[in-house]
């Protein structure tokens, strides 16, 4: 479905790829659109260290306005991808929820430049952190001094008060054991209740008598102030009226006390399955994989160093809600949309997705005459997923609406 890019009401029901300008199309998203982004991803040039040329009518008035006061030796490669990016990330937090957040594909070349913006455009306070991703599967032998197998995203949130990430369930090892409360609690595994502690509080300093009426002492004795009790007392007894502590003997033969973590209840009795953060190192996604999506859908090659699904999957369940928008405005291959689809056909999800991708020429004679520019390329590979998917009998898969 092509609409007019001039006409277009947004109501934030559907999955929309516009071609053109992103930064103009970012204004008009900025003045219609009524439903704030919750989650920004973009891979924008990485700057490989040749001139950057572009159309825009930026260069001196950024740069005025900046007030970064950078080194005149700077190139003038740097210099011209900081005008091209700085106007578009500051409509990029223009446009994002206050407890949105915004991950950014970026290499060695630019990373400190990128920094350098995002702190003036979204605040130090609302930097995140800078993510690791393996890029390369084998070491470049022809590397003129180390093989570089890395890129990174760098991560910020429009409020870091506001934003909250979700975590992933935690591989659950050592849960073998059984009691009368599984259906509900689930297994669980033992935990030794002292600890030995640099920081020693005498709140935690106490007796446990067991059921034989042996007198415990975190660390086994009354005098070793170096070690505490991980609960309170009022905890503890808590913890003994509800089946959470266990009395055994330890390794030296002495009354030892240990407490219950179960798969699907906390130290506190609530019903909550066990997450840990998401890492800052993403392994097992280099580029290879991207080349080998694409290859999938359009049986050879049609485009340069798309993005892995699997990695875009990743960075939507760190930062993205099940009925989150998301957008790209450096669409690319259309790799982001591919990735929300797929994860609503996981989890029943209801994200949806504006895309924008600029209607630049290919130059691939092998390739121009099926796809005349690369947003062509972004509008066929969402088609053919959508086919696959049958997005039309489900609203997990909203109806993807093309604007020229």
């Amino acid at each position: 479905m092509k609409e007019n890019l001039n006409n277009k009401s947004f109501k934030g029901s559907s999955n929309y790829l516009y071609y053109g300008d992103n930064l103009n199309t970012l204004k008009l998203l900025l003045d219609k659109q009524t439903k704030p982004v919750d989650m920004i991803y973009i891979d924008p040039p990485y700057n490989t260290g040749k001139i950057f040329t572009f159309s825009d009518n930026f260069k001196s008035k950024n740069r005025k306005n900046q007030n970064l006061n950078f080194d005149s030796k700077i190139s003038s490669s740097h210099i011209h991808w900081r005008d091209f990016m700085f106007p578009r990330l500051q409509m990029a937090h223009q446009v994002l929820a206050e407890d949105g957040s915004i991950f950014i594909s970026i290499d060695d070349n630019e990373v400190h430049n990128l920094r350098v913006m995002m702190d003036e455009i979204f605040g130090c306070n609302n930097f995140i952190a800078t993510i690791i991703r393996q890029s390369g599967v084998a070491p470049r032998q022809d590397a003129k001094y180390l093989a570089i197998q890395h890129d990174y995203v760098v991560v910020y949130a429009k409020d870091s008060k506001k934003v909250a990430f979700n975590r992933k369930i935690s591989d659950l090892k050592g849960f073998i054991h059984k009691d009368k409360h599984i259906e509900i609690r689930g297994r669980y595994r033992l935990n030794k209740l002292d600890r030995g502690s640099i920081k020693f509080s005498q709140s935690l300093h106490y007796p446990i008598t067991d059921n034989d009426s042996n007198e415990i002492w975190p660390g086994g004795y009354p005098d070793r102030n170096n070690w505490t009790w991980r609960w309170s007392l009022k905890k503890v007894q808590w913890g003994i009226e509800n089946d959470f502590i266990v009395f055994k003997k330890g390794r030296n033969g002495n009354p030892c006390v240990y407490f219950k973590e179960y798969e699907n209840v906390n130290n506190k009795g609530e019903l909550k399955k066990r997450t840990r953060p998401f890492s800052t190192i993403i392994l097992d996604n280099p580029n290879e994989i991207g080349n080998r999506d694409l290859k999938k859908i359009f049986k050879r090659k049609v485009f340069d160093y798309p993005k892995p699904v699997s990695f875009l999957k990743i960075l939507l369940e760190i930062g993205a809600k099940k009925d989150s928008l998301i957008l790209d405005f450096f669409a690319g291959s259309g790799t982001t949309g591919q990735a929300v689809w797929e994860l609503n056909k996981e989890d029943g999800g209801n994200r949806h997705f504006i895309l924008i991708q600029l209607d630049e020429t290919v130059h691939d004679e092998n390739i121009v005459k099926d796809f005349p520019t690369v947003a062509d390329i972004t509008q066929e590979r969402l088609r053919r997923i959508s086919e696959n998917f049958n997005f039309n009998e489900s609203k997990n898969f909203r109806e993807l609406k093309v604007i020229k």
